[in-house]
């Protein structure tokens, strides 16, 4: 998948969508301890919004939250494209650039 493709996703942004859009988070991103450094999209499931570490201990350490109180943790991701179904983004940091580290499926 072309990078510049799947970082634009579609021309509707993180911040157009319904703020009580089902999403996922880590512990750590529903805490406000890290930010988010990693997003995934896959088909028929909600956007997963992560802090990319691997110290998460299984899926029942998730959180399903509205988008809309993400947003208001980080406004920076309101600007982001929504990614297209089957991508995977992230970033070193929370002031760094996303990047597609692959694409699912």
């Amino acid at each position: 998948m072309n990078t510049k493709n799947a970082l634009q996703g579609s021309k509707e942004t993180l911040g157009d969508l319904p703020k009580n859009t089902t999403c996922i988070v880590c512990e750590h991103v529903f805490s406000r301890s890290r930010p988010v450094l990693f997003i995934a999209r896959e088909e028929g499931f909600p956007i997963e919004f992560m802090c990319g570490k691997k110290d998460h201990f299984g899926a029942d350490s998730g959180k399903v939250i509205g988008l809309g109180h993400l947003l208001e943790w980080d406004n920076s991701l309101s600007v982001l494209n929504v990614p297209r179904n089957g991508t995977v983004l992230e970033r070193r940091d929370g002031n760094d650039a996303w990047q597609v580290q692959s694409s699912m499926g």
